[in-house]
């Protein structure tokens, strides 16, 4: 297994943790299991051989080229039927707002096709990724390039979210939840409701996705 992060542009840093690339041979054996845990929204694109997601009850999910992964409280499990090769976008817990417009709190445990989700000019990204990119610089550029313009012109009216979440993640997981919810100015359950929406899951699954990673 091939497993390589990629820094993105500077000005992306807040909100974009990664970009990642994943590599796998074709395994002997017909299909094998892989699992992901994921604490943010992840874009991820398909560039070898189908694979299949598979549901919690062990329910094999529609494949997809490029999809939308959710914040996951439980690992996912992708099951291949040869060579894996998977360029994902990493999004920092809270962060996905100006680039992707469904509430992380709708994807929660999901994975999601591209095309019903994603508008137009973004499905126009993807085509390119998938289609028109030979290296794996090519298609960190043209993601650089469409995700800066969108930063352009989104805006992230959640800071105080996002900003519980970066401390979560600075501290690796190891926060006092009441103090957290002090430092933004709410109550715990404001705290709770607030990280269900924009982070799909709460503090403390939060917290326990980080520990684990």
């Amino acid at each position: 297994m091939f497993f390589e992060e990629h820094r993105p542009h500077p000005a992306l840093r807040n909100c974009i943790r990664c970009y990642w690339t994943l590599a796998i041979p074709a395994p002997r054996a017909v299909q094998k299991d892989h699992r992901f845990l994921a604490e943010g929204v992840q874009l991820a694109f398909n560039l070898a051989d189908p694979i299949e997601p598979v549901g919690t009850a062990g329910e094999a999910l529609t494949p997809h080229r490029s999809c939308i992964c959710g914040p996951m409280t439980t690992p996912m499990r992708i099951r291949t039927f040869g060579r894996m090769e998977l360029l994902g976008v990493c999004f920092r817990p809270g962060r996905a707002h100006p680039f992707i417009s469904c509430p992380a709190g709708d994807l929660t445990n999901k994975c999601i096709r591209t095309n019903d989700i994603l508008d137009y000019g973004a499905m126009q990204i993807v085509e390119r990724v998938l289609k028109d990119c030979h290296t794996t610089d090519e298609r960190i550029i043209i993601l650089d390039l469409h995700f800066l313009h969108r930063l352009e012109k989104g805006v992230n009216k959640d800071l105080s979210t996002a900003a519980a979440a970066d401390r979560i993640e600075t501290n690796r997981g190891r926060v006092n939840i009441y103090n957290l919810a002090k430092s933004v100015g709410w109550s715990n359950r404001q705290l709770e409701r607030r990280f269900k929406e924009r982070i799909g899951m709460s503090p403390k699954q939060l917290c326990r996705n980080v520990r684990f990673k």
